[in-house]
């Protein structure tokens, strides 16, 4: 059976019957991942981030109720959820996320949280956050990269989402041969969850 891409899912997937489910699953704005990201985020001092698979935009939720004084857009390609966020007068980009439809160095900060797992490779996601991003990227893992060489791609579900997990050494060489990447470092949050932060040069 051939399988449903994650853009093509969430837009056959979410609706006003559906999104209670979404939000069940990642919607709260104060999971433990996204609070650590807070935590980080306001030793900062940057002006502008990007929330790519934004979704139903928690995150800026999030920041406000933080007191994280940032120009929030999201990025999504799901029409709903695009749809969703500008009701609430936020600025969403409607954009393939493997192909943001933005310029190089547009924004300080570019953020996503479980989103890699749901692509079919790592690396074309992480070459789009880095290339929008002007100093810093940020990708919080729900399925932590395993001290391997090797991606284990995990189809799950017929028509389900991809559930991959990469290899950290393949994430490594990935990274160090990305001439706009400084240095980098992987941060444990919890028992699942890793946060990847990127600096940029």
């Amino acid at each position: 059976m051939s399988r449903i891409q994650p853009q093509t899912f969430w837009n056959k997937f979410i609706s006003d019957d559906t999104i209670s489910t979404f939000t069940n699953w990642v919607g709260d704005p104060q999971a433990e991942s996204k609070i650590y990201f807070y935590h980080y985020l306001k030793n900062k001092d940057y002006k502008t981030l990007l929330d790519v698979g934004c979704g139903d935009a928690t995150i800026y939720e999030g920041l406000k109720h933080n007191n994280i004084n940032i120009d929030y857009t999201g990025a999504d390609s799901c029409e709903y959820f695009v749809d969703l966020g500008r009701k609430k007068n936020l600025n969403i980009l409607k954009t393939d996320i493997r192909k943001i439809n933005t310029a190089d160095s547009s924004y300080d900060i570019v953020f996503a949280r479980h989103i890699v797992e749901h692509q079919p490779d790592f690396e074309t996601l992480f070459t789009e956050m880095i290339r929008i991003a002007k100093k810093e990227c940020i990708h919080i893992f729900f399925i932590k990269p395993d001290m391997s060489d090797k991606n284990v791609i995990n189809y799950g579900k017929d028509e389900d989402l991809y559930h991959n997990k990469f290899g950290h050494l393949k994430i490594v060489e990935f990274l160090n041969n990305n001439p706009k990447v400084k240095n980098f470092e992987f941060k444990d949050i919890n028992e699942k969850e890793n946060m990847l932060i990127m600096k940029l040069q």
